[in-house]
């Protein structure tokens, strides 16, 4: 780890900038305006819920797109244009009068925010760590912890004392000088051409080096993968839609769970951690089966617990579970597939999580209201179990075809 800091603090302090801003574009705060866009343009929550979903359906189409411009346009120059684009897609938010703006600019920061800047950094990671992958990784993924446990509180703050539009452009403010300007700082000498570091044999990552695209663009493997990649931002992204509803059944307050966030960034980058120590050391395909646990516990507090406290609780094991799963998730598909065409491969992962993220704050709203919160509950901890046996059944499938 010290050696890997010593050598690339600079580009991995940057990739931590980026993904810290990516949370700008995330379901856990951009549900945090859902009430002040409700008011300014006279709609009600089940037409947000549909106009959201249509926004990142469209945004998730974009993704195989901006896949291969990650593939082949350098570094720095496709994050500058990103961090450019976020920043005006993010103050046009604050400026929005009709539906057609509201949709159009969710687009634009769903694509930019949620999804391409994260896949920027995770990507070209992935691509040139190495051995070294998942402590690479683990540390980038602390700007999402560190964002998860400040901007929630940022935006309740600001939204009291700035209002919808003061609140976005503090945020535009915060992506374009955290990104821009320090580019030119960062990464001045930072060369990425060839691996930086060999791929580490005796964790079994990458026993095929290269993959043709088309093979696996039509193998159900690929999608079945996808499927458990996907599972945690589909529940997530429908908890934190419909969190009001969900708290207001429970008896708990907003207050409690928003603090509760810094419980969750704390347990996230600890799974990040430990996870990019296991995935350097074992391999992610012997790593990421365990993202499923804490899962399954989070649902069980949910549906059993009382006590408003148990807030804490319930995020910290989701950002345990999310800790683990994002670094060996990225490490995995490295391991199958190798670094050639990995972000093309990662954006069509990317696609599938965004239209599930897309349909979730509907789903999640037809189900609350036909079978009620409590229920809810347990068809995520069914739907939790059943993906874990998925996965499991499909690394089997990919050991016994020497791929690991």
């Amino acid at each position: 780890m010290l050696k890997l800091l010593k050598e690339h603090k600079n580009f991995l302090f940057y990739c931590l900038l980026i993904t810290f801003c990516s949370g700008i574009g995330q379901t856990y705060l951009l549900a945090l305006f859902n009430e002040p866009f409700q008011e300014r343009l006279a709609i009600n929550s089940k037409q947000i819920s549909y106009y959201y979903s249509l926004a990142t359906f469209i945004a998730s189409l974009f993704l195989p797109i901006m896949g291969r411009f990650i593939d082949t346009i350098p570094f720095r120059k496709l994050v500058l244009l990103i961090s450019f684009s976020l920043g005006l897609s993010i103050a046009l938010l604050g400026y929005v009068n009709s539906i057609w703006q509201l949709i159009l600019a969710y687009i634009l920061v769903r694509l930019l925010g949620q999804s391409t800047l994260p896949l920027t950094s995770s990507a070209t990671i992935s691509k040139h760590f190495g051995m070294y992958r998942g402590k690479a990784l683990a540390i980038a993924s602390l700007g999402r912890s560190i964002a998860e446990g400040i901007l929630p509180l940022l935006v309740i703050s600001s939204l009291n004392s700035q209002g919808l539009t003061g609140t976005f452009l503090v945020l535009a403010f915060i992506a374009w000088a955290l990104l821009i300007p320090t580019s030119f700082l960062f990464l001045r000498n930072v060369k990425l051409g060839a691996p930086l570091y060999p791929e580490n044999e005796t964790a079994g990552q990458v026993r095929l080096q290269t993959v043709n695209f088309k093979s696996v663009y039509f193998d159900i493997k690929v999608y079945l993968l996808s499927l458990s990649n996907i599972l945690l931002p589909f529940l997530l992204t429908g908890v934190y839609f419909h969190v009001r509803s969900i708290l207001e059944v429970k008896g708990w307050s907003i207050q409690t769970w928003a603090q509760s966030f810094l419980v969750y960034a704390i347990c996230m980058v600890g799974g990040n951690f430990a996870t990019g120590f296991l995935v350097d050391r074992y391999g992610a395909h012997r790593i990421i089966l365990f993202k499923f646990v804490p899962t399954l516990l989070a649902v069980s507090l949910f549906y059993y617990a009382e006590n408003s406290l148990m807030c804490y609780g319930i995020l910290g094991l989701f950002g345990m579970s999310v800790g683990l799963s994002t670094n060996a998730k990225s490490a995995l598909l490295a391991e199958l597939f190798g670094g050639t065409i990995l972000a093309t491969i990662k954006s069509i992962d990317a696609m599938l999580m965004v239209i599930s993220t897309s349909i979730s704050p509907i789903l999640f709203s037809h189900f609350i209201e036909s079978y009620g919160v409590l229920n809810l509950f347990k068809a995520m901890f069914i739907h939790t179990s059943i993906t874990g046996v998925l996965l499991f059944l499909v690394i089997r499938k990919y050991k016994n075809s020497n791929r690991i």
